[in-house]
Formats: C-alpha cells, sequence, structure tokens
C-alpha cells in the first residue's frame, strides 16, 4: 500500500485535491459555572466527471484545545465522505484550571482509510468534525488537516480507463503496456491486449497449446483441435488424437493408397500381417487344405479376396462335365479297346 501512494502521487493522470486547512471552534458561554458544548469541522468538495478511484494520501488530523482558566474538553473525532461515517475517534483529551500555553491540550492522528475506493460522477464531500466542551468565554479547539484526496480514471496514464470504473477496458491500470491497444505475446501468461482470452490459445478455438498444458496440437489453426472431426489421408492431425492419418481403421497398417500395405483400410480385421490375408488381401489357405469364404470385396480400395471357396468347387465340377459327354461309346471306341 506505501508503494501504491507513493507511485499515485508521481502520476500526471492522478488528480490531486489538497486537504490542508484549520479553524477554530467557538468558545463557551459560562464563566467556569458549565461546560458547553462547541465544535468545529472542516469540508472539502469536489465534483467529478464519470466514476473514478479514490484515496488519501499523507492524511493527518490535528486536534488542539486552549483554555483561560476552567476547563476544555476535546472529545471526538469523527471523519465523514458524503455523510458516510469513515472513522469515530475518542480523544479524550483535556485542560484544567489555570491558563497554560496556547493550545497546550493537543493530540496528532493518522487515520487508516487510505484503502482506494470506487466514486460515481458528480459531487462529493470529505469533512472532519472535532466535538468538546468548554467552560469559559476564552475557551476554545483548534482543527488542522493535512493531506491530499487523490483520484484517478486511468493511473498508468495509457489512455485507457480502468476496466473496474464504468466504460473502462483497460485490464491492468498499473502497467501502461498493457491495453487493448496492445498486441498480444503470445505464451507469456499476460492478457496484454486486455481481450480477456487465455493467453495460451492464439487461434482462439478455445483449446490451450498442447506446448503449454492444453490439448490443441496446432495452437496455429482455429480447424484443428480435439473437437474437430478428422478427414482422412490429408496429411493433417485435424481431432488432435495423434493417430496416424493414413491409418482409418487403426489397426497399425496404413492404407496401400497412399504408400501403406493395407488394401481396406476401414476394417480392422483386414490386414497383411497373417490374419488370413495376404499382401492383397486374398484369403489364405490353411494348413488344412481349407478356406474360410470371404465377404464380398470393396469396391472402394480395389482388394481382391479371393474366389468363395464355394465357387471354385463349383468351378471344378463344371470344369469336368463336359469332359464327361464326351467319352465315346463302346461301339465307337477303336477295336483294341473293345
Amino acid at each position: 500500500m506505501l508503494w501504491f501512494l507513493l507511485t499515485l502521487a508521481t502520476h500526471a493522470s492522478v488528480t490531486s485535491t489538497e486537504l490542508d486547512d484549520q479553524q477554530e471552534s467557538g468558545t463557551g458561554t459560562g464563566d467556569c459555572i458549565a461546560n458547553e458544548d462547541v465544535e468545529v469541522e472542516l469540508s472539502t468538495t469536489i465534483n467529478l466527471v464519470g466514476q473514478h478511484w479514490s484515496t488519501l494520501q499523507n492524511f493527518v488530523v490535528i486536534v488542539e484545545g486552549r483554555h483561560e482558566q476552567c476547563t476544555i474538553i476535546l472529545d471526538d473525532l469523527e471523519i465523514r465522505r458524503d455523510g458516510i461515517l469513515l472513522l469515530d475517534q475518542q480523544v479524550n483529551l483535556s485542560g484544567f484550571d489555570e491558563k497554560k500555553a496556547d493550545w497546550h491540550v493537543s493530540a496528532e492522528f493518522e487515520p487508516d482509510i487510505a484503502a482506494p475506493v470506487k466514486l460515481d460522477g458528480g459531487g462529493h464531500t470529505f469533512s472532519v468534525k472535532l466535538t468538546g466542551f468548554a467552560a469559559n468565554l476564552t475557551n476554545k479547539m483548534r482543527l488542522t488537516v493535512e493531506g491530499n484526496w487523490l483520484t484517478w480514471r486511468d493511473f498508468d496514464g495509457d489512455g485507457y480507463v480502468d476496466s473496474e470504473l464504468d466504460g473502462g477496458d483497460d485490464c491492468d491500470d498499473t502497467n501502461a503496456d498493457i491495453n487493448p491497444g496492445e498486441t498480444e505475446d503470445w505464451y507469456d501468461g499476460i492478457d496484454k491486449d486486455c481481450d480477456g482470452k487465455s493467453d495460451y490459445d492464439r487461434d482462439g478455438d478455445g483449446y490451450d497449446s498442447d506446448e503449454h498444458g492444453g490439448d490443441d496440437c496446432n495452437d496455429t489453426a482455429a480447424d484443428i483441435n480435439p473437437g474437430e472431426t478428422e478427414r482422412w489421408y490429408d496429411g493433417i492431425d485435424k481431432d488432435c488424437d495423434g493417430a496416424n492419418d493414413y491409418d482409418q481403421d487403426g489397426d497399425g497398417y496404413l492404407s496401400n493408397e497412399h504408400g501403406g500395405d493395407d488394401c481396406d483400410d476401414t476394417d480392422p480385421s483386414v490386414a497383411p500381417d497373417g490374419r488370413n490375408f495376404d499382401a492383397n488381401c486374398n484369403y489364405i489357405v490353411q494348413d488344412d487344405g481349407s478356406r474360410q469364404v470371404p465377404g464380398p470385396a470393396s469396391s472402394a480400395t480395389g482388394c481382391s479376396r479371393g474366389a468363395p471357396a464355394a465357387a471354385l468347387i463349383l468351378g471344378v465340377g463344371l470344369w469336368g462335365w463336359p469332359r464327361r459327354r464326351r467319352s465315346p461309346a463302346p461301339s465307337e471306341r477303336p477295336p483294341d479297346r473293345q
């Protein structure tokens, strides 16, 4: 807080209103017969255009009393802003009997009311009031106020109003290098342009860079992130899942249309790894000579899966049938074979 208050005084964008003033109270009306109520009040009024921050700097209050004879009592000190009580301090100082040095009854206060507060546009009044008692026509009090009333809208003087005030958009009004007019420096953890977005999401797609704790594998392209749908075979990991863009079925083998040897990249059960298929997706004859009956070949891949077993048996039968019909009758056989 001390650094903040000292810095305030050096900023041209901060308005300082002096509170320095001194005022004496009236005197008592009796002649050592009864204590009369006396008071003294100092006030300062300012007018603000728009909402401002406000605080006090080097604020000191000095209370004093003097008497020729009888009694002077300094009782209570009140400090208000716009009628709102900020401090009610019991003073409890008094002087009795014969006259002593002028203003020999005294005390100094440094009220702890300097925390910045927001004030709306319009008139505002700061007041300090001392009350007490005087029992003689010459006895009275004196009140002295020292310090400054500081107000501001743009503390760092960069031309942008503090975002915590009405109409403001400066997200750090203590740093002139941070405001909506600056260019963002990505990945330093500082919202330099005050747009309110993550400093680790450069492309603004809602996903932080995977190099800075996020899961966006390309933070320069808004259409590449874990929320996108993969587009196969374009060489781009669009959904950031880390899978190979040329292995759609995820069986570990790349499509044979893109430099691999998987002839059906939509079916993970079809792959050239010895699981009933050869490199061209033809069924492999098992050790017992049997074949599994394959499903329809995919026209999209152009893969050949070989002929079904039933079709193979039928083909063999049809091949032998015309040969049997062309066998000669016994009367047509040569004599040596009858």
